[in-house]
């Protein structure tokens, strides 16, 4: 993950941005996704006018972690709000199907989150 080094996913939204980020990474051949489907939600507009961050800790150790989200694009995971806000776009300037989907339904669904202004948005990069 993002953010120094930092492996801690903070929680379940951490651990699935986290797989996500893995199977399309590894792209193993059992878990590939047809680039066409029906009911694909690809150019869904992003909801907001900057990037969000969103907070969890870890159930364990009570540690925060800010995963940031921009555009459909997950930006990385971060140990302080502080951290999030300095997030660079290094993945794929492309919209992530998984992370549509992950978020999608929880943030309808009132998931709360912190606007962020980053120092660099994501499509500057």
């Amino acid at each position: 993950m993002e953010g120094g080094g930092r492996r801690a996913a903070g929680g379940e939204l951490g651990a699935l941005f986290a797989e996500a980020q893995m199977v399309a990474t590894l792209r193993p051949a059992l878990n590939r996704i047809p680039k066409t489907r029906a009911g694909d939600m690809r150019g869904a507009p992003w909801p907001y006018a900057v990037a969000i961050g969103i907070e969890e800790r870890d159930a364990s150790t009570g540690e925060r972690a800010w995963h940031v989200i921009d555009r459909w694009r997950f930006l990385g995971t971060f140990a302080s709000l502080d951290e999030a806000r300095t997030a660079r776009a290094t993945a794929s300037p492309e919209f992530e199907l998984a992370v549509y989907r992950i978020l999608s339904e929880r943030l309808a669904r009132g998931l709360l989150f912190t606007p962020l202004a980053l120092d660099v948005l994501a499509s500057e990069v």
